[in-house]
């Protein structure tokens, strides 16, 4: 239970757990628990006012509001990681951006166009694969920071001494990688996949295997730049998970709407 409220407590607004600190490595197992509640939220505010207040309109106010629900934690570290990574041509000098609470050009650009692609993706999203993704979206971006975790090592590496070993001791994620046993990524794979089947059947399968593979691929090229991942690589990865979900479920249900199949049906 300590667990479950930790993760509450760190990827929301809810005043219900610790937000750094040691007794959280094993938090991280109920990321895509968070993501299932900040999706039931954003899926039944969509229900209630999506009628009243049309789709260009809703859209928005799902994109501030989850920005609102999260702190805006995901989207700050997406904005830094920009600004890093593309601002810098040598590892020290990524690093050192990465520390400067300033926001610079390639935050900004970054950070909005993620969010255009987010109100873009949910104006698209229409008949009965709107509710089913709004829902699952936010689970599949918090399964994808879980594998992206367990996967690189936290904090850039000295040099010469693999990633593995040369973990870096603070920072905002530092506490979530405490507990490096196998069973929080298993148990938050278990979690995610069963939310997945349920909401978007075969659809949603298809979406958790792209998403993952995505944040894979982009936790391996931050890692690469910086010699290990940060808090802000791990915001990076939600925000773009976010938007890679909802533009492949609006392809995919577009060629392909049978994959709805075998899902829990909502009301429409």
């Amino acid at each position: 239970m300590n667990a479950i409220r930790a993760s509450f407590g760190f990827l929301t607004i809810l005043p219900v757990g610790p937000r750094s600190g040691a007794g959280l490595g094993s938090a991280r197992a109920y990321f895509p628990l968070v993501g299932l509640a900040l999706g039931g939220v954003l899926a039944g505010f969509d229900w209630l006012v999506n009628g009243t207040l049309g789709d260009e309109l809703t859209a928005a106010l799902i994109v501030v509001g989850l920005l609102a629900a999260t702190r805006m934690l995901h989207i700050d570290g997406l904005m830094d990681s920009c600004d890093a990574l593309l601002g810098g041509y040598t590892r020290e000098r990524r690093l050192e951006i990465l520390k400067d609470p300033r926001v610079g050009a390639f935050g900004a650009i970054g950070g909005v166009s993620v969010l255009f692609l987010k109100w873009a993706a949910l104006i698209t999203l229409t008949g009965p694969v709107r509710l089913p993704i709004i829902l699952l979206f936010p689970v599949l971006s918090r399964w994808s920071v879980v594998a992206v975790m367990q996967t690189f090592a936290y904090g850039p590496s000295r040099e010469g001494i693999p990633p593995r070993e040369g973990t870096r001791k603070n920072g905002t994620g530092s506490s979530f990688m405490e507990n490096r046993s196998i069973w929080p990524p298993l148990l938050a794979a278990a979690i995610a996949l069963v939310a997945t089947v349920l909401i978007a059947g075969l659809m949603g399968m298809l979406l958790m295997g792209i998403v993952t593979v995505i944040a894979v691929l982009l936790g391996a090229w931050m890692a690469r730049l910086l010699g290990g991942l940060t808090g802000d690589g791990y915001g990076a990865v939600v925000e773009v998970t976010e938007v890679a979900a909802l533009i492949a479920a609006v392809a995919l249900f577009e060629h392909w709407p049978g994959l709805l199949d075998g899902r829990v049906e909502f009301p429409l």
